[in-house]
This record gives structure tokens, sequence and C-alpha cells, in this order.
């Protein structure tokens, strides 16, 4: 599953809290790929309309499926629509703060995004220049002019933005008209506005899938299928306006295993999450998300280590290491029980029907018992 349909934090999954973010008073729609419908369909379970994509055809696409599935449902171009991931963190009550601020600037025409104060120089975002500052009107987030976006930068860059103060993060997160954005899909990518508008006609029919799918797939041949930034964002940097956010947004990417550490709880030096117990470790991050079959995950003199339990895999791999988890999956996939990654002395014992993975590790032993699952340096 993608992270989306995953409970990362809590008792609830990331779309779920996603959803529970947004004020109540406002429509919310679930753009999803056609594999993942049942799923999306169980976890919302009513509380949000959901758009059904044959298959993932990037943000541009998908951003302008609920555009024209907008106008359609209120028959006004003039409607608002905020766009955000489902996949990152943030503290609710300041979300819906700038929420409300973005809402109210678009109705300008602009479009407007929600920039992040980057703490450390991450060459993993993306980073929004503004150039100046407008006259405060709220309380809670000022509002610059964006004079550019830039693509990820590599460290010596980001260093030099974050220094700077005149950069920030892209969020991923905008607000704009139905009418704003179409025009602008119309002006900059007119492929996929033309795929729109074929589309529109048959939303709300018995072939609004069968259509979507052929226009989606027409995209997709033309090597159409990009992000809304390539698409607009980054050709209308003078029409957009950035409300720069405030660290109690605690917005939070969560791009990796190790982004979860901060919500976990503290053992010494080291993190954990769920039925966990730790013995003699440093700098460790355990997190055991067995719901199924709920064992116990005791980890032994590990120093700088990753370990994860859920219900279908145990992965045990160096936190330096842990970019390489994505070139398991297919070895999963295939039903494959010893993934072995760059790795060497590595033993499992008492396997329990559940696949483990080593990534870059040397002298660890994964043993499994009634009760309890042990990762071990040998």
């Amino acid at each position: 599953m993608p992270k989306q349909y995953l409970k990362i934090f809590k008792d609830k999954t990331m779309v779920q809290e996603t959803i529970g973010r947004v004020p109540k008073d406002i429509d919310i729609v679930v753009v999803a790929e056609k594999k993942y419908e049942e799923e999306a369909k169980k976890q919302i379970d009513g509380t949000a309309e959901i758009i059904i994509e044959p298959f993932g055809c990037n943000t541009a696409m998908a951003i302008g499926l609920a555009a024209i599935h907008a106008r359609k449902k209120t028959g006004d171009e003039n409607t608002i629509l905020f766009v955000k991931p489902a996949d990152h963190f943030m503290e609710a009550d300041y979300f819906q703060r700038y929420f409300r601020i973005a809402a109210e600037e678009a109705k300008s025409g602009k479009i407007i995004t929600i920039g992040i104060t980057p703490d450390h120089p991450a060459t993993v975002y993306g980073y929004i220049k503004t150039r100046s500052c407008l006259v405060d009107k709220y309380e809670d987030g000022h509002i610059c002019e964006v004079e550019c976006f830039v693509e990820k930068p590599d460290l010596e860059k980001a260093t030099q933005y974050v220094q700077s103060e005149e950069f920030y993060w892209n969020s991923g997160m905008f607000g704009f008209s139905v009418k704003t954005i179409l025009e602008l899909l119309k002006k900059h990518s007119p492929k996929i506005y033309n795929a729109l508008m074929k589309i529109e006609p048959f939303l709300g029919t018995d072939q609004e899938l069968e259509m979507i799918a052929k226009y989606y797939q027409e995209i997709k041949d033309a090597k159409e299928n990009i992000s809304i930034d390539y698409a607009v964002m980054e050709k209308e940097a003078e029409n957009i306006l950035l409300v720069k956010a405030k660290p109690e947004l605690e917005w939070n990417d969560i791009g990796g295993w190790n982004a979860i550490e901060k919500y976990c709880e503290k053992d010494g030096s080291s993190r954990k999450k769920g039925k966990t117990e730790l013995q003699d470790c440093e700098n460790v991050l355990v997190l055991n998300y067995m719901e199924d079959n709920p064992l116990k995950l005791i980890v032994n003199r590990l120093n700088d280590y990753l370990v994860v339990a859920t219900d279908n895999a145990i992965l045990v791999s160096p936190r330096s290491a842990i970019s390489k988890a994505k070139d398991c999956a297919k070895a999963l996939e295939a039903g494959e029980m010893e993934v072995i990654i760059d790795s060497k002395n590595v033993n499992i014992k008492n396997q329990d029907n559940i696949p483990v993975v080593f990534i870059d590790c040397e002298n660890i032993e994964v043993e499994f018992s009634k009760n309890e699952v042990i990762v071990s340096k040998i």
C-alpha cells in the first residue's frame, strides 16, 4: 500500500488524518487510483467524494480532473479549490488558519501556495524564492510575491537558500479558482486541457470511467503526464502569492522512515513505536506496526540501525542505507521469504511465515519465537 493508506502515526491512516484536518464546512474530494478504489472507499467511509483515476498520471491531470469535477458539480467556475497531498503531516489548527487565508486570497484570481520556512538545508525538497512581502493582512501568515520555483538543490545551494531567508520549501499545497487553473492549463499545457475538456461532458454518466481512461492514456502516450509544478506553477511565478507558514504548522513531508523519528517514544538515544524493547542499543529507530499477529519486537546490541516490523515483512538496515529499501519490493511481491541486499553473515531462526529483508547488514540475526521477534548483533 502507498503510505497514504497506512497508519504511520496513530490509529488513523494518513488519508484519514488529512481529511480530518480540513474544516468541517468544506467539501472534500479524494483522487485515487483504480487499484486502490476499494481501500479508499473503506478508509474514507463517506467522509469525502472519490474520483477514480484508471492509473496515476501525475498531478497536473489529477488536479485538472478535480477542477472539471468541481465545475460540473457547482456550475460555477469561480469555485475555489485547495489542493493538498495526503501523505504530509501537519498540525491541524495551524493548517486550517493557512487554508482559510489561501482560500480567501484565491478569490482574486491568483494562485496561492503555503511556503514552509526551512529549518535546515534540505536537498529533498523543491524551493520557492520570494520577492517582496505585501502589507500584512493576516496575523498568522504574511503574504509574499513569488519570484521563481527552484528544483531540488545540492547541499551547497540549499545552504545558501536557507541563509538568504528568501527561499521556502515547496509544500505542494495550492489554492486557486477552477477558472484560473483551467485557463493556465490551456495556456501552458494545451494537450492536458483538451483532454480534460473531452472528459468533462461524461462526468457523472455511465461512461465516466471509460472516457477518463481513454484520455489519460492519450496523455500518457504523449508523455504529458507531468506535475502541476512543471505544467503551470514554474511558468506562472509572477501570478503566485506565498503564505509564509510559521514553524507551529509542524509540516513534514513523510518521505521515508527516518522522517517518523520525532513522533516516536524516546528510549535513551533511540526512538521506538509499538510493542518494543531495546537492549544495549544506540541511536536506533524501531517501529512495530504488527496488528494481525502483534509479536513483541526485541532489538539487541544495534547501533545506528532501523528495524521495522509489519504483518507482511521485517526490515533491518543501517539508517544510512535505508534509501535502498525500495529495491526489496519486487522480491517481496514475488513471495521471497529472505531478501538480502548488500549484506553478509545474516541469519534467520524459526521463520514464522513473515519475510525478512536485510539491507547493508553484517552479523545480524533475526529469531522468531511464539510471542516475539528478536533482532540481534551476533
